[in-house]
């Protein structure tokens, strides 16, 4: 009586290299991706702590009529989606990015356009290997910035250290 080897036996050695291959990379992909989610999960719950933090402050600032917020809820919206968008996808606006915060007249009104943000996943563009950024305005404006030009930062920061605006780049 012959004796069976199985359908492995009869598989030739090539096909047999590229099911190995092929698991491996599976394996391998699938290992990054729980750890980016693991990751983003512990980003997005230390964002919600800050926003909770900040809309206190913000509540504090609005109190008092010095230190009150002077962009109107429509101005504060309008800044944050302008901000998104010249961040998200292939590529970043700094230049939008610039004249966006140079409309910030005190703490009050950075605050609010965090608050607005929000928490907010950033894509890195079609095709590109850079992984996808979620998180709060702060957080994503120092993940762009390598794409800010090294002059334009001091300026911007001379303008909150004036302004007394809670922000460096």
């Amino acid at each position: 009586m012959a004796e069976s080897k199985g359908v492995w036996a009869n598989v030739p050695p090539m096909v047999k290299g590229i099911i190995y291959l092929v698991g491996t990379a599976g394996a391998v992909w699938g290992t990054v991706e729980v750890v980016r989610a693991v990751k983003n999960r512990r980003t997005e719950k230390g964002s919600r702590e800050e926003l909770k933090d900040i809309k206190d402050e913000l509540n504090d600032l609005n109190k008092n009529p010095l230190t009150r917020q002077t962009l109107s809820a429509s101005g504060v919206s309008s800044m944050s989606n302008s901000l998104f968008t010249a961040m998200d996808g292939y590529g970043t606006d700094s230049t939008a990015i610039a004249k966006n915060l140079l409309r910030l007249k005190n703490q009050a009104d950075w605050l609010s356009v965090k608050k607005a943000f929000g928490i907010k996943t950033i894509s890195s563009g079609n095709l590109n290997p850079t992984p996808d950024f979620t998180g709060t305005l702060e957080a994503a404006l120092t993940d762009e910035l390598g794409v800010i030009d090294a002059s334009v930062a001091p300026q911007l920061n001379a303008y909150f250290k004036v302004r007394k605006i809670d922000l460096v780049l």
